[in-house]
């Protein structure tokens, strides 16, 4: 009885998380009119801040792809965030000419919370957009976001991070099929008004909502949470594009996983602190819907094979059994083809990242368990 409870409770958990939350938001936006927005009469400055750490090769092309968008040139300051760099990060935003073009530069490498809110002392923007050096905005990717300031609800907005694939690795063949799925999950959520969560890379925020947080912490999820519980809404916007080419390979997009699952358990203890659930039940339904059920996948798929194999004795379980067997054996046969292959067919590559990203979410679990936060990191060569 207690294998039979475990092994349905988990199928029906990892069922929810999957295809259940997503069908409910769509039923629900589809009884819900959606909300015109009102034009943009005045547009507001902007503070972009473009956190840096050793970037000599792409400051200058991120400082000058910024500059370039089309948004009201006299509106723009560009603030270098430089996060302890040790190369000539600094010295190539310092030798600009450009008066827009402003260098907050700290001495240590603190992590990224903790640079941009150095950077955000200096910003005299009515809006904060806070980006990293890699990413390259689209011509209109600014006006695209801002223009929902127009509505004065609207407190936040989160424009897309598109991961190329001009390679075509396995690894970055899986994450674009993921974000797929996340875009339009994260769509349907600010459809409904309920967004809560965001991608760091591209934050647009007002200035009076922006609070320093410690490097710890992820920004993707306790920014939006702390703007919803003052009661402004958090948009997502999938035609503001940010672009930069997914160049990781397994071990490393493995790695970057794990400190993603860390960082975001990690923040749940001050979250809970700083919006409790009582305040905004509605977007902590969404967040533990849409973010922290998927950080538990992988103990939900270890706990549904396990249940399964004590409850051989039924017919329907060794069918269950069987599917799940399949379903690991096309995931190793991707990971073995994606090492031999530069290219891996499709269905293979999709079992073959789910596991390699639930897998890190096990791993991340237990650290965060641990209490080994991640503050600071560097890219793995």
């Amino acid at each position: 009885m207690t294998a039979k409870i475990v092994f349905w409770l988990a199928a029906g958990l990892l069922f929810y998380t999957y295809a259940g939350y997503p069908l409910l938001l769509g039923l629900l936006c589809l009884v819900r009119r959606k909300k015109g927005m009102p034009e943009m009469k005045d547009w507001p400055s902007l503070s972009i801040l473009v956190v840096a750490f050793n970037e000599e090769q792409q400051i200058a092309r991120k400082l000058q792809n910024v500059l370039s968008c089309n948004y009201p040139k006299d509106l723009l300051e560009v603030i270098v965030c430089s996060d302890g760099s040790t190369d000539r990060t600094n010295q190539i935003v310092s030798n600009s000419d450009d008066p827009r073009i402003k260098l907050a530069a700290t001495n240590d490498n603190r992590g990224v919370n903790e640079a941009f809110a150095n950077g955000a002392k200096l910003a005299k923007g009515d809006v904060l957009v806070m980006t990293d050096s890699g990413g390259l905005f689209e011509p209109d990717a600014l006006r695209i976001a801002v223009s929902h300031f127009a509505d004065p609800t609207v407190g936040c907005v989160n424009g897309l991070f598109d991961h190329t694939n001009p390679g075509d690795k396995p690894v970055a063949s899986g994450y674009r099929s993921y974000w797929a799925v996340e875009t339009a999950v994260r769509l349907l959520e600010s459809r409904l008004g309920v967004g809560c969560v965001i991608v760091g890379a591209f934050q647009v925020i007002r200035r009076e909502l922006y609070r320093p947080i410690d490097s710890s912490l992820t920004n993707d999820i306790i920014v939006p949470m702390e703007v919803c519980a003052r009661g402004f809404r958090v948009v997502y916007e999938p035609k503001a594009i940010v672009r930069a080419p997914q160049a990781k390979n397994t071990k490393q997009e493995f790695k970057r996983r794990v400190r993603v699952a860390v960082r975001g358990w990690s923040t749940l203890p001050s979250l809970l602190r700083v919006v409790p659930f009582w305040k905004t039940p509605g977007n902590w339904l969404v967040l533990i819907s849409h973010k922290y059920l998927r950080w538990l996948t992988g103990l939900l798929m270890v706990a549904l094979l396990a249940s399964n194999a004590c409850l051989l004795d039924l017919p329907l379980f060794r069918w269950t059994l069987l599917l799940q067997g399949l379903f690991y054996g096309v995931a190793l046969a991707g990971w073995g083809v994606a090492v031999l292959a530069p290219k891996t067919p499709q269905l293979l590559i999709l079992p073959y990242y789910f596991c390699l990203l639930h897998t890190a979410g096990i791993i991340g679990l237990a650290r965060a368990l641990a209490r080994q936060h991640i503050r600071t990191w560097k890219p793995e060569p």
